[in-house]
């Protein structure tokens, strides 16, 4: 079905790519017969792809004398970015924002010019994690919701532990639509169990994806390296804080282990699992202490998914629902993840038995196709937007 209408998607992205996830629900839109346009706000001069996934990206980047302070940044992007976005372009009938701090455009979107206006609030739950952002960053983030959320139409949640995401918004009284995190299937499934099939235990990469923060706990797998013998390395892949970075790279050379670790930067998806199907075992290791873990459900834990896709067993910490997935799938192993010797122990049970090791990573790649999937989930965004 053919739709009259145009879907402006609206992501800030201060690395400058969108996350795979604004691509799944950008092809369903167009699926569903919209024009969709990507447009990313970034706080970088760095050089992106043009076109992701067949998506023709648009790229603003925010004048020099706003970027280098978060400040000035936000008053940029609260006060001024709506007004210059909306005179370029006003040819469209739903905005789709994936940014709490975008929650102004849309208000003006919806009061000057009554267009519709569709919220994926997946960043504001990742915004919420106390040990990426201080207390002041994170009221006024709740602050920006409880003056515009009003304002829009439809809220999409990630998965959370007793609905507490999707609930936060159907009290305020959102039409709210829950969507996991989840890949698409790729039709790689035959590929990645004949890779399953002819990985052998000689030498074993560990690989961590995500975000590189004081939260993510990639100090505590660092240590765990430094326990297991020499046929172990560890691949780090995404981007972060600089600052974080050179805090892993000098306790590797402390460590003596820089022939044992590789540091490597954002990926698109179909890259990122082609890369990661050659490694051997996914570890999630962000520290509960500095994370809501509370509130994570199954559907929420994209890294996990994306370890899945690859056919890799995961180690994943034991405080919440993701975990006790893990456990539940046959997929891995859950352990106290901020303890080195955990990791370490957990590690080299994956990978002393060959045998015990295709089983669990045979079945990461089977629940993907049968329960993890995009295929399932954008069903729940045909809805009458």
């Amino acid at each position: 079905m053919k739709h009259n209408k145009t879907i402006n998607i609206v992501v800030l992205s201060p690395l400058g790519t969108p996350k795979y996830r604004t691509f799944l629900i950008a092809k369903r839109f167009r699926e569903l017969g919209y024009t969709v346009n990507i447009n990313t706000i970034t706080f970088t001069n760095k050089i992106f792809e043009s076109t992701i996934y067949e998506f023709k990206i648009n790229y603003y980047t925010l004048p020099d004398i706003f970027k280098y302070n978060k400040y000035f940044r936000w008053f940029y992007i609260l006060f001024i970015l709506p007004f210059i976005f909306l005179i370029k372009n006003i040819n469209f009938d739903i905005l789709f924002i994936t940014d709490v701090r975008l929650l102004p455009l849309a208000y003006i979107s919806k009061i000057l010019f009554r267009k519709r206006i569709i919220y994926d609030s997946m960043e504001l739950f990742i915004f919420g994690n106390p040990g990426q952002n201080n207390i002041f960053t994170i009221k006024l983030f709740k602050l920006l919701e409880k003056l515009f959320i009003k304002f829009v139409d439809i809220v999409y949640v990630v998965d959370s532990h007793k609905s507490f995401w999707a609930n936060r918004y159907l009290q305020k009284g959102c039409k709210t639509s829950v969507i996991f995190n989840v890949p698409e299937k790729n039709d790689i499934k035959t590929d990645i169990l004949g890779k399953i099939d002819r990985r052998n235990l000689d030498k074993i990469s560990l690989v961590y994806v995500g975000g590189i923060h004081n939260g993510s706990g990639i100090i505590n797998i660092i240590k765990s390296l430094k326990i297991l013998p020499p046929k172990y390395r560890l691949i780090v892949i995404g981007e972060g804080d600089n600052e974080y970075k050179k805090k892993i790279l000098d306790k590797i050379k402390n460590y003596g282990l820089e022939k044992r670790f590789s540091l490597i930067g954002w990926l698109s998806y179909e890259k990122l699992i082609e890369k990661i199907s050659e490694y051997h075992i996914g570890i999630m290791s962000k520290k509960p202490s500095t994370s809501q873990y509370g509130y994570i459900g199954i559907g929420n834990s994209r890294k996990v998914f994306t370890y899945m896709h690859a056919g890799l067993p995961v180690i994943a910490p034991k405080y919440n629902s993701v975990a006790l997935q893990v456990e539940k799938e046959g997929c891995g192993l859950r352990i106290n993840i901020e303890r080195p010797n955990d990791i370490a122990r957990a590690v080299i049970k994956l990978s002393e038995n060959l045998e015990f090791y295709q089983r669990l990573a045979t079945k990461s790649i089977e629940a993907i196709y049968s329960k993890y999937n995009w295929e399932i989930e954008k069903e729940k965004l045909g809805i009458n937007i």
